[in-house]
């Protein structure tokens, strides 16, 4: 059994959002480099604050947006609130890794250190290819999603017609995952799920395109259709900066197991 996307699902080039980008190569000399440090320092002077306080997590914990203050919803970041935060990012679906390795983080912390997973923070960040897994089997029946992905039933043989990674019982011989790896035990467990907006509209193009309808329309029954406690934020790679920015360990979900 092999969720792997292996490159035939193939969405729109990605943004310079979703693409490494090359660092400048200009250097600043020795002077420029004193007086920048000496500006920061006087910035932070000027919020009260000093180098040593002004840590980036310190500074991105008093700046939580409120619902009335953004469309997007922030309010996730109020539940990292310890020190065992961990953040799994997921471009891929790649055999559901980011699942298992939640699921694997529960499990060890609890055998090991006798922590339970309401004291974990675990987020997991569905992005680029991997953003299918946050909609319903109402989205995967409808528009062929195994077909697409080359995902097929374990038991049929034939591609999958619902989303595998969710409302897996002890039972189910058509899951991916076990039923404690599935999205909605995780959730339950306390685990935040984050999805991408950016890859969302371009598979919702392309949906759209094959379904001859707008891609529009597709986006919005997308959202209407997402897994019950998955979060849409701008863009992926935003929601596994702003994971880090209130305190998550990065944890790559991405590498080949092969």
């Amino acid at each position: 059994m092999s969720a792997s996307l292996n490159g035939r699902f193939a969405l729109p080039k990605a943004s310079p959002f979703e693409r490494r980008q090359d660092l400048p190569r200009k250097t600043s000399h020795r002077r420029d480099f004193i007086g920048q440090l000496a500006g920061g320092a006087a910035a932070l002077a000027g919020l009260g604050l000093t180098p040593g306080f002004a840590s980036a997590q310190q500074f991105a914990n008093q700046i939580r947006l409120s619902e009335s203050d953004s469309k997007w919803d922030d309010s996730w970041t109020a539940r990292l609130k310890g020190k065992l935060n961990t953040v799994f990012d997921s471009p891929q679906i790649n055999d559901a890794l980011a699942l298992f390795q939640a699921n694997a983080i529960i499990d060890n912390y609890r055998d090991v250190l006798g922590i339970g997973p309401e004291k974990l923070g675990l987020v997991v960040v569905l992005r680029h290819r991997a953003i299918p897994m946050a909609f319903n089997d109402v989205i995967w029946s409808k528009y062929e999603v195994g077909e697409s992905l080359k995902l097929d039933d374990p038991t049929t043989g034939k591609r999958a017609r619902r989303n595998p990674f969710i409302n897996v019982s002890k039972d189910d011989t058509h899951g991916l995952v076990g039923p404690e790896q599935s999205i909605d035990t995780l959730r339950d467990a306390g685990v935040i799920f984050l999805g991408c907006n950016r890859a969302a509209q371009a598979w919702a193009s392309r949906l759209a395109k094959k379904a001859g309808t707008k891609g529009e329309d597709v986006h919005e029954e997308l959202k209407a259709n997402l897994i019950p406690g998955v979060t849409l934020l701008p863009t992926g790679i935003f929601a596994v900066i702003r994971a880090q920015n209130v305190g998550c360990c990065y944890m790559p979900s991405w590498y080949s197991m092969d």
